[in-house]
C-alpha cells in the first residue's frame, strides 16, 4: 500500500500520532518488501537508516549473549515497528531481527 495515511496498521502503533503531512512524506521515501521466513531484516552490528513497520507476519528480535548463544529479546507482530533506537541513536543495532513466517 503507498498511502500510509490509510493504512490500518499505522492506527496500531506510533505513527497514529503523525499529521497528515508527516505521513505524505513518510509515503513518499518508504518502500515495502516481502521478506521470506529465516531471512534477516537487519542484523546485530549493522548500521540501520531507517525503521521497519510490520505489516503482516511474526519476526523474533534476538541478541547474541557474550556466552556465544542468540537469546529471543522479544516477537513483533502486525502492527509493531522495530529498528527506531539505532536509527534515533545514530549507532549499529545491538539487535538482529528475522522473520518466523512470510511478511
Amino acid at each position: 500500500m503507498k498511502n500510509c495515511e490509510q493504512c490500518i496498521v499505522r492506527r496500531l502503533n506510533s505513527l497514529k500520532h503523525l499529521s497528515k503531512d508527516e505521513l505524505l512524506r513518510m509515503a513518499a521515501c518508504k518502500t515495502s518488501k516481502i521478506i521470506k521466513k529465516g531471512q534477516p531484516i537487519f542484523e546485530e552490528g549493522e548500521h540501520i537508516n531507517g525503521v521497519f513497520c510490520i505489516k503482516k507476519g511474526i519476526c523474533k528480535v534476538s541478541k547474541m549473549s557474550e556466552n556465544g548463544k542468540n537469546q529471543i529479546v522479544s516477537l513483533v507482530k502486525r502492527g509493531d515497528l522495530i529498528g527506531e533506537r539505532s536509527l534515533v541513536s545514530d549507532e549499529v543495532s545491538n539487535l538482529s531481527a528475522f522473520a518466523l513466517n512470510i511478511m
